[in-house]
């Protein structure tokens, strides 16, 4: 996922929790990106951190109140939260959210993909949406 974000022009990512991620051992990998990652002991932290800069955290669920991204329905700085591939976001998670997005498919088979894919399709419309500049190949 961070891969991901460096390619779509994320400036930030936020580890919340996960104590098993170890920046440090991953600190040669992390150099390579194009993006910072900054640890967050919780997602009440990540929150405080968020509304201190103006960045509103969107959650990625397929719910009834969540807008399709095809409508690109972004503003401003945003940080999303992607649900767990099996069970979706946790109502802590949710909580902390201020809007929500999902992706709309255009087949059967799956109720949800595959949280890295599910990502990257996110942040790959957000840079459109934000016409972030493409990247020299």
């Amino acid at each position: 996922m961070l891969v991901s974000a460096s390619a779509f022009g994320v400036k930030e990512v936020f580890v919340v929790g996960q104590k098993k991620f170890d920046l440090e051992e991953q600190e040669p990998f992390i150099r390579t990106l194009s993006c910072q990652v900054t640890r967050l002991p919780t997602l009440r932290d990540c929150r405080q951190h968020c509304q201190e800069r103006g960045i509103r955290i969107v959650g990625v669920e397929i719910m009834n109140d969540a807008k399709s991204i095809a409508e690109r329905p972004f503003s401003g700085d945003t940080a999303f939260i992607m649900g767990n591939e099996g069970s979706g976001m946790n109502s802590a998670q949710v909580a902390i959210c201020d809007d929500f997005v999902y992706i709309p498919q255009h087949g059967g088979g799956t109720a949800s993909l595959n949280v890295t894919v599910a990502a990257s399709i996110i942040l790959q419309s957000f840079a459109l949406w934000a016409k972030l500049p493409i990247a020299s190949r």
